[in-house]
């Protein structure tokens, strides 16, 4: 008996001897606190709406604090379990990760969406964390010639639409070459809608084609290999974008007889009547097959001239334009579309473009004074075309401040330019106006409608959100947004520069930083509060083209949201519950669902507030 004391009392000791050598070296190794204030995790990752199990996953307890150590890394069972056994208690973030299926986080409320950090109190075990995971799609297809024989090296591409100032913008998200057999198919895609391009290698204007980088929906970075040998090896890229060129005349060149287009599914070379293609979980889109034939192309000729005294416009680039407000573009693996406006190419203002059969207005620039002309391309050449540039009128004008006296320092990043309305792809504006030290300024436009730049406040058309891209501001500016540009009574600022002739009045602009705020709750059609969804502010309708107003949040863990510093005005408020960005961007999606956010006035003092139901995307 004395002998099974003295064993107990000995394993006893040494039991307390390897904890509090574990406990120093846990010290030592700079584990935060004591052993009671570490905690565990256990979970599972799962197939989206269902409970079944994913193996081999990459999951990642990422300490929401910034500049503290690496994430934590487990990979699932085959039960799809993960446990992390010892952690400091804190916030995390818990991310998942599989070849196959979309990059997911603990708390999404639809795929993609934004997670939710997780509280690992000290000394405390959680458990029956879910992680769903959504499996990504794919389009195949193949690619032949008019007699349909298959097309190796055809590039295709899987696009999404995002908008920008409410027009639509088609973005490549993958892109792969056919192969010998001309087939080809975007794999990793994340659940959605798309468009596809095919584009034959005489279609792409890179001067980089022994690599590219494409990136998945849902899978890591790959790489992705083009011909560096063959029929196309060493070939100018733009020789072969345009097709084999012979001289025209002094100073031109012939236009190809025929030129390979970039061809949208269902076969036309208009970008705005490609049809979308919905890509669901896990599943295949088949035989989203192609005929890629080169078209035949006729000579467009004639003169730029001013319209003044009929001289040469030596300077002016011309581009076209179909009924829809399409242009055939070139492609950049990297940049997506590239649409090239064709030059003068001599001194007496001639031109030669080609173009398939269509109707097109074809619109030459200088700077801001445009000239403009439409034909009608037929089964042959169409000489004698004579677009001429209009005067150009000079404005005058003043920046100010309210309640503030511009510095040196915040007027000279100030930039100002005027912008065809609408934009045309190529032909965007080159120049810009600087502000004076007074305050002044003079810039020149041509006849036409412009919308008014000034960078950094204000972003010019076709630009992003200037919440994706901030940029310092000086001094009162870090704050300030435009508050008025006026012509005498005009509105220029909501209702654009419409210009047919010389205006005296000078134009005003006012700055401002004198802001509003609002906030307020989300919740669903039973009044509880929705966490972590997308909050957005629009402009009302008559400043809907605003893009510098539009604003965007997300509600927190009680459905709470705020917006501050908000120029005052008439608003819209939303919460897009399981709606992608692309698509609450997209002005025809907020039209259908205008009815369900919320009018708002923002005002100057006080904040407004607004309790706002969650809009589904479903709905």
């Amino acid at each position: 008996m004395r002998s099974s004391c003295r064993c107990l009392r000995f394993l006893a000791v040494l039991w307390f001897v390897l904890l509090a050598g574990r406990a120093g070296w846990a010290g030592q190794a700079g584990w935060a606190g004591q052993a009671g204030s570490f905690s565990s995790l256990q979970g599972r990752v799962v197939r989206w709406g269902t409970s079944d199990p994913i193996a081999k996953a990459t999951v990642e307890l990422r300490p929401v604090t910034s500049g503290t150590s690496a994430p934590y890394v487990a990979t699932t069972t085959a039960e799809g379990t993960f446990v992390f056994a010892r952690v400091p208690a804190g916030q995390y973030r818990v991310t998942a990760t599989r070849p196959g299926f979309v990059s997911a986080e603990y708390g999404q409320r639809w795929p993609g969406g934004a997670g939710t950090p997780l509280t690992l109190p000290p000394g405390q075990a959680v458990s029956n964390v879910p992680v769903p995971m959504l499996q990504t799609g794919a389009i195949s297809g193949t690619v032949r010639d008019a007699v349909g024989t298959p097309i190796a090296a055809v590039e295709v591409q899987a696009l999404k639409a995002s908008y920008q100032t409410g027009r639509r913008v088609l973005t490549p998200v993958q892109i792969v070459v056919t192969d010998d057999r001309g087939e080809y198919r975007l794999f990793w895609l994340t659940p959605g809608t798309y468009f596809v391009v095919a584009r034959h290698p005489e279609v792409n204007f890179s001067p980089m084609r022994a690599g590219g980088l494409s990136i998945g929906g849902g899978g890591p970075m790959r790489y992705q290999s083009f011909r560096s040998n063959g029929d196309n090896a060493g070939a100018s890229a733009i020789a072969g974008a345009f097709g084999p060129q012979a001289s025209d005349g002094p100073g031109q060149q012939l236009a190809p007889a025929e030129r390979y287009l970039a061809e949208y599914y269902p076969g036309t070379t208009d970008d705005t009547a490609a049809a979308t293609l919905d890509v669901g979980a896990g599943a295949e889109v088949t035989s989203i097959d192609f005929t890629v034939a080169p078209v035949s192309m006729h000579r467009v000729r004639g003169r730029v001239v001013y319209e003044s005294n009929n001289e040469p416009a030596m300077s002016a680039v011309i581009q076209w334009i179909t009924p829809t407000g399409a242009t055939h573009d070139l492609s950049n693996q990297f940049l997506g579309p590239v649409q090239l406006g064709a030059r003068v190419e001599c001194c007496d203002g001639a031109f030669a473009i080609a173009l398939p059969s269509g109707q097109y207005t074809l619109v030459a620039a200088v700077n801001n004074r445009a000239g403009r002309a439409t034909v009608t391309v037929g089964d042959s050449d169409v000489d004698n075309v004579v677009l001429a540039i209009g005067p150009v009128f000079n404005f005058k004008g003043r920046v100010t401040f309210e309640g503030h006296e511009l510095t040196m320092a915040e007027l000279g990043p100030m930039r100002l330019s005027a912008v065809m309305e609408p934009p045309i792809p190529g032909l965007e504006a080159t120049g810009f106006s600087n502000i004076l030290s007074n305050g002044t300024f003079t810039f020149q436009t041509g006849v036409g409608d412009f919308r008014l730049s000034l960078t950094p406040l204000l972003p010019p058309p076709r630009s992003l959100p200037s919440p994706l891209f901030p940029q310092n501001r000086p001094g009162a500016l870090a704050d300030a947004y435009v508050k008025s540009i006026r012509i005498g009574d005009a509105d220029v600022l909501n209702n654009g520069l419409h210009v047919v002739d010389e205006v005296q009045q000078p134009v005003e602009i006012v700055l401002s930083n004198i802001a509003g705020a609002l906030d307020g709750r989300v919740a669903d059609n039973a009044g509880r509060p929705v966490p972590n969804v997308p909050v957005v502010l629009m402009p009302d309708a008559a400043r809907r083209g605003r893009i510098d107003l539009v604003k965007r949040t997300s509600s927190d863990a009680s459905g709470r949201y705020r917006f501050d510093k908000v120029p005052p005005g008439d608003y819209l408020a939303f919460a897009f519950d399981g709606v992608p960005d692309d698509d609450w961007l997209n002005p025809e999606f907020r039209a259908s669902r205008e009815s369900q956010g919320k009018s708002v006035k923002v005002t100057v003092g006080t904040a407004a507030t607004a309790e706002l139901t969650a809009v589904n995307g479903s709905q």
